[in-house]
Parts: structure tokens; sequence; C-alpha cells
């Protein structure tokens, strides 16, 4: 890979409860020596990441602590943010029809609609300056979507994201609400790209999410 060139790496599993809460385990490495574990909660709007634990000296049990997060600054998926964004995207492309774990699932290619996404990302500026730039980075980025759905029961079993753009580390860190150490420089390009994809089974389950004890 080209120097300053960093690869990350997240998988895991975990629960949806519709209309808006998921809980699940993710596992970060960055690179071969480095990895890392997560759990997170959110419910209506709100996260939670599991951060330490609380031991009793007296009984010697222990309980997990959590703490609430601001959701912009966490790598994370939101699956219904995912599953949103398929309404954001042009008239698909047929690509036939195949199996995923043994069900039989119809698959789509698309590309997201940029006009929508400058309306959306643009307004969430808290700098008004930046709406311009923000613009250009998504014109000439790439954002491609595709999507496996059930011939039989018509469910959507896979999702895939594939994204591409280039733009500025001020514009960067005015996105995603984050700051650089005192005495970094803004001045610099960052060449982002991601890909993301969500699985979805065991439909109809049931599924209990709760706010976490212990929020600190």
């Amino acid at each position: 890979m080209p120097p300053h060139t960093y690869k990350l790496d997240a998988s895991g599993t975990g629960e949806v409860a519709f209309p808006d809460g998921f809980h699940y385990m993710i596992t970060v490495r960055l690179g071969p020596s480095f990895h890392t574990g997560m759990e997170l909660i959110s419910l209506q709007g709100i996260t939670y990441e599991q951060n330490g634990v609380h031991v009793d000296l007296v009984s010697g049990n222990t309980t997990p602590t959590w703490s609430k997060q601001d959701a912009h600054n966490l790598l994370p998926v939101d699956p219904f943010k995912t599953l949103q964004s398929l309404k954001g995207t042009l008239a698909p492309r047929d690509l036939g029809d195949t199996a995923i774990a043994g069900v039989r699932v119809h698959h789509y290619a698309m590309e997201m609609d940029q006009a929508k996404l400058i309306a959306e990302e643009t307004s969430a500026l808290a700098d008004p300056s930046l709406r311009s730039a923000l613009q250009r980075v998504i014109q000439k980025g790439t954002f491609h979507v595709e999507v496996w759905i059930g011939v039989e029961d018509h469910l959507i079993r896979r999702i895939s994201t594939d994204e591409a753009r280039t733009e500025t580390i001020a514009l960067h860190n005015a996105e995603t609400n984050s700051a650089l150490p005192p005495g970094a420089s803004d001045q610099g390009i960052l060449a982002i790209s991601d890909q993301i994809v969500l699985n979805l089974h065991d439909f109809n389950s049931p599924v209990t999410i709760t706010t976490p004890p212990n929020v600190r």
C-alpha cells in the first residue's frame, strides 16, 4: 500500500429490532498485529459503548460499564442508515438470480443519487462555507450499492456498499465533528474508500434490546 495508508477491517454479529434498536459485537483489525473488540447498543438514536468493568471488592463480581457515545465518531455501521440509503439510489440494474445460505435471491446493483447525497450531507454541515467543497467531493466520488432480495419472501438478505471519495482534512473533520490535536495542521488530502457488507437473517426471531445498566 502507499505510504500513510491504513487498512481497517471490521467484522461482527448482532441483532436488530425495528424501528430503532441494535446490539452487536464487533472486532476491528488494523494490520496483522492490532485488533480490538467493541460492544455497542443503540436505542432511539442514542448509542452506548461497553467501555470497562466495575469490580465489587467484597464479592469479586464484575459488571460491565457503559458510556454514551457520539454516533458520528464511531466506526461501526448503523444498520438502519444502511437500509435507508436504498431510498437514495438511482434505477437498479438487474444482475439475475443467485443463492445466499440456501435461499434464492434476486441481485440488483445501483448507484447512489448524488443530488440526494449532496442535499443530505451538506445540510448536516455546521459550517455553511464548506458546503460547496463537499458538493464537489460528492460529484467526483463513486457510491455503488448492491442488494440481494429473497425471490419468494421479498426480504432483503444482503446489502453491499462501496464508496470512494477524496477530500481535505479540514472538510473530513467538519463532517465527522472531530478536532485535530493541538498544533496539528488541517492542510492535506484524504483519499477514503470503504466497503460495507450487511447480511440479514433469522427474520422475525424474538429480539429484546434494552438500555444497558451502569451507564456512566
